[in-house]
């Protein structure tokens, strides 16, 4: 991948949705929007998840699979809690679920793969469940997680850039990144792992620091 521009004085990029995006002073990271509370993933979230995944089953097979060759949905959750905590404490990702008003986790809002070197970067992905499609909350937590990312410490995580790989077709994903102002980079895709073994084409998209 090639390296993106090192300038480091910039302004955070301006996201939709437009509301008001901020950090809850009851828990670190905790990124609340309309409608969601951003938050890591707990112990006492399995239920909640597992439901979760289900009702997204078909969609992430399809589009972004995340369970380990024979993995089941609980073994996919206690991997998931583990990966949140160890990029917690290592300063590496912030891995967060869109939580409702009701409790109900309506998706996944990540950043991976954090690197601090000539660039400050990540990697988003996200899911949301299919019952909430069409609704906005895919905008509303993905502008959320990357506004954060952008917005220079305290408030946020300080980075240069965000990028996003979309499996060629995903046309909500690909709707989604194009309005929140990620751009493709080019025409070309690459191959991807996911779920362990298999290998998907993605394209890349990115959005930088204003």
């Amino acid at each position: 991948m090639a390296r993106r521009n090192t300038k480091t004085q910039r302004a955070p990029t301006r996201l939709i949705p437009t509301q008001p995006v901020r950090v809850d002073p009851v828990g670190p990271g905790v990124v609340l929007t309309s409608r969601m509370t951003l938050r890591p993933l707990h112990a006492g979230d399995r239920a909640a998840f597992v439901e979760a995944v289900d009702a997204a089953r078909l969609a992430l097979d399809r589009w972004m699979p995340i369970h380990e060759q024979g993995e089941d949905d609980h073994a996919l959750f206690d991997r998931q809690l583990r990966l949140t905590e160890e990029g917690e404490s290592r300063g590496t990702a912030f891995r967060r679920v869109g939580v409702l008003a009701d409790g109900t986790i309506a998706g996944a809002f990540n950043l991976t793969t954090i690197e601090r070197g000539l660039d400050f970067h990540a990697e988003a992905n996200w899911w949301v469940r299919p019952e909430f499609s069409g609704q906005g909350l895919g905008a509303e937590g993905v502008g959320a997680l990357a506004d954060h990312a952008l917005q220079p410490p305290p408030a946020g995580l300080g980075l240069h850039s965000v990028s996003a790989w979309i499996v060629p077709g995903n046309t909500a994903s690909e709707r989604l990144a194009d309005r929140l102002g990620f751009k493709k980079q080019g025409e070309s895709t690459e191959l991807r792992r996911v779920g362990g073994d298999r290998w998907i084409r993605h394209a890349l998209y990115q959005l930088q620091a204003a």
